[in-house]
This record gives C-alpha cells, sequence and structure tokens, in this order.
C-alpha cells in the first residue's frame, strides 16, 4: 500500500487536549478528526466558504482522501500504535503491558503474527514506546524522551471581578528530530495541491489549544511510504472510525472507544457545543468487512451558520489474526 506521509517538525510546543475543560492533561498523539477540522478551516481561509462547501458535500458521499491519525517518530522511526488483538508471552507481559508505539518494521512483524521480542530493543517514554537499542546507547537516562511533557502554572482572571485563578497547563514539546507524522490516502488527486496548501497553513497557525499563545506551530514535510502488504481478515484503525449506518450489523473485533464533544472551530460561532460522539479508537481491530466509517452530522441544535461534520471514515490496513 502506498500512500502520502506528511511529517510535522513543531516549532513550538502544543497543546491536545483529550478531556473537555482539563488544561492539566495532553495527549502525544493528534487524532484524525482533530487533524481534518484543522485542515477544514486552513481550507476555507485560503480558498472560501464555498469552496469549503463543495469540499465537504464530496466527504458525504464519496471522500477524496482519507486521513489517519498522527503518531510520533523518532529520527528515522515512524511509531505505529500496537494492535489491540497483540498479545505478548506470558513470561514478559509485564515489559509490554504499557506499551503503545512500535517502530515501523517490528510493527508490521506484529501485524502478521509474529512475535514481539525485546532483544536489541528498549523501553522508553514510561515504556510507551519501543526504540532500537543502538538509539539511545550512550544517553544518561533510559527514559529517553521523543517528546518531554511540562507542566506551567498559568493565571485566569474573572471577567467581572478580575479575581485571579491559578490554574495548571500541559503542554508536549518534541524533540529534536523528533515530531507527528499522518498519512493521506489520495482518491481524487486534483485536491492534492489545494489540501498540500492548507495543510501548510495550518502549520503556520497552529494546532491544538491555545494556538493564540503560539502553541502548536509547525513545518510539514511531505513524501512517500509504502506500507508492506498485511493480507489477513482483520482490518486495524490508524484513525478514529464511526461507522455508517448499518456498518455495525455483525461486527466482531477488539477495539476501544472514545467519546469526543468539543466546541464549534468555525469563522461564524466558536461558542457552541458540538454534540458527541463515540468513537472506535486507533490500534482497534476489526474483523471481516474493511471498516468504512461515514461523515457525521454533529451540528449544535439552533446553530444556523452552517453544518458541522464530524471526520469519522476509517483509515485501515489489513492484518492477520
Amino acid at each position: 500500500m502506498k500512500c502520502e506521509i506528511v511529517k510535522l517538525f513543531f516549532k513550538s510546543p502544543l497543546h491536545l487536549g483529550e478531556k473537555e475543560g482539563i488544561m492539566e492533561d495532553s495527549n502525544f498523539i493528534i487524532h484524525s478528526d482533530t487533524l481534518f477540522s484543522g485542515l477544514c478551516y486552513a481550507y476555507r481561509t485560503l480558498y472560501g466558504k464555498d469552496a469549503l462547501e463543495t469540499l465537504l458535500e464530496q466527504f458525504k458521499n464519496n471522500p477524496p482522501f482519507l486521513l489517519s491519525s498522527a503518531f510520533p517518530f523518532c529520527k528515522e522511526y515512524l511509531l505505529f500504535p500496537v494492535p489491540l488483538n497483540f498479545r505478548p508471552p506470558e513470561e514478559d507481559f509485564k515489559y509490554y503491558k504499557k506499551l503503545q508505539l512500535i517502530p515501523k518494521e517490528r510493527w508490521e512483524e506484529v501485524c502478521i503474527g509474529k512475535p514481539l521480542k525485546k532483544d536489541g530493543y528498549e523501553f522508553v517514554q514510561d515504556k510507551k514506546v519501543l526504540l532500537p537499542t543502538n538509539e539511545i546507547e550512550g544517553l544518561k537516562e533510559k527514559d529517553y524522551p521523543i517528546w518531554e511533557e511540562k507542566e506551567i502554572q498559568r493565571v485566569s482572571l474573572d471577567s467581572i471581578t478580575s479575581a485571579s485563578n491559578l490554574f495548571n497547563f500541559r503542554e508536549v514539546a518534541f524533540k529534536k528530530d523528533s515530531g507527528l507524522f499522518f498519512l493521506l490516502d489520495w482518491r481524487d488527486t486534483s485536491f492534492v495541491n489545494r489540501i498540500k496548501a492548507a495543510i501548510r497553513l495550518l502549520g503556520e497557525d497552529g494546532i491544538g489549544g491555545d494556538r493564540g499563545s503560539g502553541k502548536g506551530v509547525f513545518n510539514p514535510e511531505f513524501g512517500e511510504l509504502e506500507i508492506s502488504d498485511l493480507k489477513g481478515d482483520y482490518y486495524l484503525l490508524l484513525s478514529l472510525f464511526f461507522s455508517s449506518e448499518g456498518e455495525m450489523q455483525g461486527f466482531d473485533g477488539i477495539y476501544n472507544f472514545k467519546v469526543r464533544g468539543g466546541f464549534v472551530y468555525s469563522f461564524d460561532n466558536t461558542t457552541r457545543r458540538k454534540k458527541y460522539v463515540r468513537m472506535l479508537t486507533e490500534g482497534s481491530v476489526i474483523k471481516g468487512k474493511r471498516p468504512v466509517g461515514s461523515f457525521v452530522d454533529i451540528t449544535p441544535d439552533d446553530f444556523t451558520e452552517h453544518n458541522v461534520y464530524r471526520y469519522g471514515y476509517a483509515f485501515s490496513i489489513p492484518i492477520g489474526g
């Protein structure tokens, strides 16, 4: 499978909140629906509201491209999510129980059912990540940080009384030669140049929370990536997924759910809360028919400026059982 890879080299820390209204929490991946929302905002900035509406209409029935969530990379090592059907050897379970991300070469082996051995590799990032030992030899700390989480104390002022309130704000900073990457599967290449321009603008504006303070700014780097032909009867999600109508009938697999909400991110109105949806997470494994997903309408009640959608199409690859 050939696809486009976009590497994001961050010029500033970023805040990726997982829990609405809780600033002390930050994720280290960007979910596919957040990426799509940011792209749409940049697309409208460049080409106008009508052009964005035209693009969204296509996504309702025949998406011109699919995109994955954004995962970390360290130098040349692309880190992919461990499939939820991965079962480590019982005698080594304690080493693997926190593992979330592994390099592409070992990840492809795991996806076809080969055992994942820790020989020649080291657990880093609080045992969430596996990296080759030669990448971290000579470092004083075994927990070599691909990214660093910082908790910063901030002050908010009451708009009426001007009373101050201290709170903690967590942000993620990626080290040199590290960052995040996501994948694009083009279905209609007529959109390539415009989407790439939108990605570049998104990099200048920033992604995630607290963009007004310069957070989430990045330089994108575009390239091609080939994923080995991992034939099998199971499909691994590399994005969030919201099933289309009737798609869940006969559904089988190993999966986790994540509730997605938040506020409308729009030129016209940013004070309205989106409707909540439950989505399958990255790393979930679905048996049988390849998942498709949907473009779900989450327009708030009485919000009349325009429709609001959540990107729920599946970016998946076939794997072994």
